[in-house]
């Protein structure tokens, strides 16, 4: 099976802090043939983007003192599958963030020392069934994998927090009234 690729979109943007960001994404539609001349019906999509950032604003470990720096600044990466059809929805993703500055001052009444999350990725899946016209039926899970966000300070050996959320799981029922 051959899948083209798509358009591929590329966003730049350089800040006054010399931080270069860009965004690459691409998307692309196809159909499945299962042997033979079997088709799968329905709409099969692929997605994947990726931020990447750069620039001169990041904090220097080894200078004592308030530093200017953007908390929140990272390289980022998704890459999602989706099927539909008239009955069925699904979508598959993986989501990705690179370490990154949280913020300073680690709840301690300083300004001075940095907290930093180290980087995290997390599968998800949405699956959407339409009975008829009213009744919907949906199961999401989310972190499926039971990753964990790890939070630290000047280096990754200094840990700060430790969290395991688990998984996250949510089903249910819709139903529409017609008035």
């Amino acid at each position: 099976m051959a899948i083209p690729l798509g358009t591929l979109t590329a966003v730049t943007g350089v800040s006054e802090h010399n931080d270069l960001r860009v965004l690459l994404r691409t998307a692309s539609r196809f159909t499945l043939t299962a042997g033979g001349n079997t088709t799968i019906n329905g709409r099969w999509n692929l997605q994947a983007n990726a931020t990447l950032v750069d620039g001169d604003v990041d904090v220097d470990r080894d200078v004592v003192g308030v530093q200017f720096a953007l908390p929140g600044l990272s390289d980022s990466a998704n890459l999602i599958a989706y099927y539909d059809d008239e009955d069925v929805q699904v979508r598959l993703a993986y989501n990705w963030r690179d370490d990154f500055l949280a913020g300073a001052g680690q709840g301690q009444g300083t300004l001075s020392n940095p907290t930093y999350v180290k980087d995290y990725g997390q599968w998800d899946l949405n699956v959407t069934y339409y009975f008829n016209d009213n009744l919907t039926f949906y199961f999401s899970g989310l972190n499926l994998t039971n990753e964990t966000r790890h939070v630290y300070g000047l280096s990754e050996r200094q840990v700060l927090q430790a969290v395991q959320l688990g998984p996250r799981y949510d089903f249910g029922v819709r139903y529409n009234f017609d008035y």
